[in-house]
């Protein structure tokens, strides 16, 4: 298979695409003015809605509560936080929605690779049996995702692609990173940035206690950012080896921001016993 043939695979054209989304996020996510200014227009209007005495007094009532809430979210000291916040939450869906798009087209690319797993927990209603490819493939991919059950990260991913014989060798440094990603994703998303129990519980080695604002600086927007990136490569070279064509592994080396630790441990998955020089794409 050529390179120009790979590219017009469902599956190449899914992994492409988040990588696109995710590169430009890397270039341009960091940029922050007009947020700035629309802070600050939403707390002066809030400013406006609220009588500073009435709160001094604790004279509220459930108006006055949820303006005070809103107003908290507005607070200026929270801008750069919250803005990195919320693209890790933009991150993270796009990766999870590509990566289901990825495994759905190597469920109907090669359908083979389930013959020899058990699928006895994979349930497939009978309407689906006669569905199109795609159809059929979502129902299948639903199925997977019940059998692996629970998890997070890259483990939950490679369990999902074991079924496709697409599993292999992921570093340490790399999941760490997307792991954190996602806990950092679900307390933004789910709680507004706001330590609760649970992430404190699953997300230790990020040192917040339960309350705190969990900011993202712009080292961990970018080690995010950077992690998600990596393993979209490592899956997309996996894709690639499949038809012959050589793995793709100069793309964030230009970019001097990204983890020199990340960037190390992804090339030596690369490096062969015959070379000490990963040739780059």
């Amino acid at each position: 298979m050529t390179q120009d043939e790979w590219l017009e695979t469902p599956a190449a054209d899914a992994i492409t695409n988040l990588l696109a989304v995710l590169m430009g996020t890397l270039a341009s996510g960091m940029g922050g003015a007009i947020g700035g200014i629309l802070t600050k227009v939403g707390t002066s209007f809030l400013t406006y809605l609220m009588d500073e005495g009435k709160a001094e007094r604790g004279d509220t009532g459930p108006d006055d509560k949820l303006t005070q809430k809103l107003r908290q979210q507005l607070d200026p000291d929270r801008e750069d936080p919250r803005r990195y916040g919320l693209i890790i939450v933009a991150i993270w869906s796009a990766f999870e929605s590509s990566f289901d798009d990825f495994v759905k087209a190597l469920i109907v690319e090669r359908p083979e690779t389930l013959r020899d797993k058990d699928i006895s927990r994979i349930k497939v209603p009978i309407t689906q049996l006669f569905a199109d490819g795609e159809d059929k493939a979502e129902v299948v991919l639903d199925g997977i995702k019940d059998a692996v059950g629970k998890g997070a990260g890259v483990s939950r991913c490679e369990a999902i692609l074991k079924y496709l014989d697409l599993s292999g060798p992921v570093p340490q440094e790399i999941k760490d990173q997307v792991y954190h990603c996602q806990m950092i994703r679900h307390v933004w998303a789910h709680r507004a940035g706001v330590a609760d129990p649970q992430f404190v519980q699953k997300a230790k080695r990020l040192g917040f206690s339960e309350g705190d604002l969990v900011a993202v600086d712009t080292q961990q927007l970018i080690d995010s950012l950077s992690a998600v990136v990596f393993y979209a490569m490592i899956i997309m070279n996996r894709h690639r080896q499949l038809h012959a064509l050589e793995p793709v592994t100069g793309i964030l080396d230009s970019n001097e921001k990204a983890s020199g630790t990340m960037r190390e441990a992804f090339h030596n998955l690369y490096v062969t016993a015959d070379s000490d020089q990963i040739r780059q794409k």
